[in-house]
């Protein structure tokens, strides 16, 4: 990823803590996409160009530590939305099964009442 400045890389209207910064949407998108195009279980590295100079020891620490903060909280707003999905899934599978089993109860007692006639 080339960047003409570091502050490319997180989002201008987020004024947290360096470590706590979000991800500018643009550069999660292009990371994201970019490993789309790889194998699931590949290791991957984010290389990150810089035109301007910094301060390779403290900078560098940071962002990885920013990189993994932000795609962890991610990981667990996307495992929550699966929780309440896959909950929501079950209630209705419970639903439509027991409308399923009802309304097939009711068609038995009409048919036997009907042959009874």
């Amino acid at each position: 990823m080339h960047l003409r400045k570091l502050e490319q890389l997180f989002d201008s209207l987020d004024h947290s803590p360096f470590r706590e910064k979000d991800l500018d949407r643009n550069a999660e998108e292009y990371i994201v996409d970019s490993l789309k195009e790889f194998p699931s279980k590949a290791h991957c590295e984010i290389v990150i160009y810089l035109d301007e100079p910094l301060d390779i020891a403290a900078e560098s620490n940071a962002i990885t530590a920013a990189v993994h903060i932000h795609f962890a909280r991610r990981a667990q707003v996307f495992r929550q939305n699966l929780r309440q999905l896959l909950r929501r899934g079950s209630i209705s599978l419970g639903i439509g099964l027991s409308v399923l089993v009802a309304f097939f109860l009711l068609g038995q007692v009409v048919r036997r009442n009907n042959e009874h006639k």
